[in-house]
C-alpha cells in the first residue's frame, strides 16, 4: 500500500472473482475490513502472489 500515491497492491486472485465478490466496491470494501484502512480515492493493482510482502496493518 502507498499512502501517497493512493495505490493498494493485491493478489490477481480477487481480480479472476472480483464479479463473484460484488465488483471493485466490493473488492475495496473487503479490503477495509480486512486492513482497517480507508481505501476511498485509492487506485487498486492486482500483482501475481509468486513473492509474498509482508502487510504491516495485518492483525
Amino acid at each position: 500500500m502507498d499512502s501517497t500515491l493512493k495505490i493498494v497492491k493485491t493478489s490477481k486472485f480477487l481480480l479472476l472473482y472480483f464479479r463473484d465478490f460484488g465488483g471493485m466496491s466490493a473488492v475495496k470494501n473487503l479490503l477495509k475490513r480486512t486492513l482497517k484502512t480507508d481505501f476511498k480515492g485509492y487506485t487498486i493493482q492486482f500483482i501475481n502472489t509468486e513473492k509474498i510482502e509482508k502487510i504491516d496493518n495485518a492483525s
